[in-house]
């Protein structure tokens, strides 16, 4: 987190200069969304998150660890390409170029700000010379260096995609985020527009003039903070989640924008009462909402803290103890503790982590199915048969499903204690 602060101070100070990157580099940490009465959905104390509350300054900054090292990397290609581009040294594009490389293959989200928005960046620029000058002037030194940065992106982003061509679990990942956030989310769109707070109407101003100025670095960082919204209609044919479209640290850019803003209005009033006057009113807008998030999020930690998931009983590690010493090495194992086992053992679970499971929902629904009591005889021999499962556990998770303990003539219990029970397939 600590690099990422000093990279973000950087960029907004080579951008905007001292007083102005101080102000862009405080909003981007602190922007908060709106206040929660414009969102569709309620905060409740419940085990469901609604995805715009991960867009608050908190946990903008507690994000996966992933995500914070790719978006390190793209500062670090932004910060090297403005150093290109006013300094016309071809090495700033080669390790600009590399960054962003780097960047995607930890995190692909960061490769749009590059790939796409700086694509779009030029061929805006090309038009606006164009329509101007009726001419078009190319300078080879800033094509070749701006064309290694964004292949340098799309390579990482063929890479990605080559990995996934090579099937299962590679495969997975995508269609399950696009399912999820296209399809699942009905009011994705609507909640877009407002986990920005206040920095949209703020930024507006910068956002027209910085279109008209011709200025690259202007037009790049507006072109980035816009594209999400351009890009929206298309996503389903591209095949991108909605969610990944503002996953590149996007506060970064709406934060520049909104301090060239209040940067005009200082220089026209060229006050400090205006200065404290402005910091005042972000406060008003800002922070209510920051301790609003703050304590809910505690409540719902307090709340649902689910200690079975991170802390086993005795009898459970007495389970798990037996299944690591006396179960034959890659037995498959029926069970919904399908993470926790194969991490104390060398066994294989028929279920288990989204990813990295094959038919995930199907056998999700078998597993409900099994342990709920509701497949007969036969249909519960045919389905341990056909998926080669070896050992079936029934410990507190499974027990939820059913009141009814399990009882077939072809399941041999061969290990017991209060909360678990193991039992060996004894036809096959």
């Amino acid at each position: 987190m600590e690099i990422f602060v000093i990279l973000l101070f950087t960029l907004t100070r080579i951008l905007l200069g001292k007083r102005d990157g101080l102000i862009a580099a405080y909003i981007a940490l602190t922007g908060s969304i709106s206040p929660l009465l414009f969102f569709k959905e309620k905060l409740e104390i419940s085990l469901a998150i609604p995805w715009w509350s991960n867009f608050d300054p908190l946990e903008r900054l507690n994000t996966l660890p992933h995500y914070l090292i790719a978006q390190n990397f793209l500062l670090m290609c932004i910060i090297l390409f403005i150093y290109f581009i006013r300094s016309h040294k071809i090495r700033y594009a080669i390790f600009s170029a590399l960054s962003i490389f780097i960047g995607g293959i930890f995190f692909p989200a960061v490769l749009a700000p590059i790939g796409a928005a700086l694509s779009l960046t030029i061929i805006f620029l090309t038009i606006r010379e164009y329509v101007i000058k009726r001419k078009i002037t190319i300078n080879k030194l800033f094509f070749i260096g701006c064309s290694i940065i964004i292949l340098s992106a799309l390579f990482s982003l063929l890479i990605i995609k080559i990995q996934e061509h090579q099937g299962f679990p590679w495969n997975i990942w995508t269609s399950w985020n696009v399912a999820r956030w296209n399809y699942s989310e009905s009011t994705f769109n609507y909640n877009l527009f407002f986990i920005f707070g206040v920095l949209p109407i703020n930024a507006l101003p910068s956002i027209i003039k910085n279109l008209r100025s011709g200025n690259i670095e202007n037009i790049f960082i507006t072109i980035w903070f816009l594209f999400p919204f351009i890009l929206l209609p298309f996503v389903n044919i591209l095949q991108i989640p909605k969610l990944r479209l503002v996953e590149d640290a996007h506060f970064i850019p709406i934060a520049i924008l909104a301090s060239q803003t209040i940067s005009v209005i200082i220089s026209k009033f060229n006050s400090k009462i205006t200065l404290i006057g402005l910091f005042v009113l972000y406060s008003i807008l800002t922070f209510p909402v920051i301790v609003t998030m703050f304590k809910w999020r505690m409540s719902f930690v307090t709340n649902n803290f689910p200690p079975g998931v991170y802390y086993s009983s005795k009898n459970e590690l007495s389970g798990l103890d037996y299944i690591k010493n006396a179960v034959p090495k890659n037995s498959v194992f029926l069970t919904l503790t399908a993470h926790i086992i194969p991490a104390y053992s060398p066994v294989i679970s028929y279920w288990g982590h989204l990813n990295l499971t094959n038919n995930f929902t199907d056998k999700e629904t078998n597993l409900k199915l099994f342990f709920g009591n509701q497949m007969n005889d036969r249909q519960v021999k045919e389905f341990l048969i056909q998926n080669s499962i070896d050992y079936i556990y029934v410990g507190p998770e499974e027990k939820k499903l059913s009141p009814k303990p399990i009882s077939y003539d072809f399941l041999i219990p061969v290990y017991g204690n209060n909360d678990v029970t193991i039992y060996k397939f004894g036809q096959k």
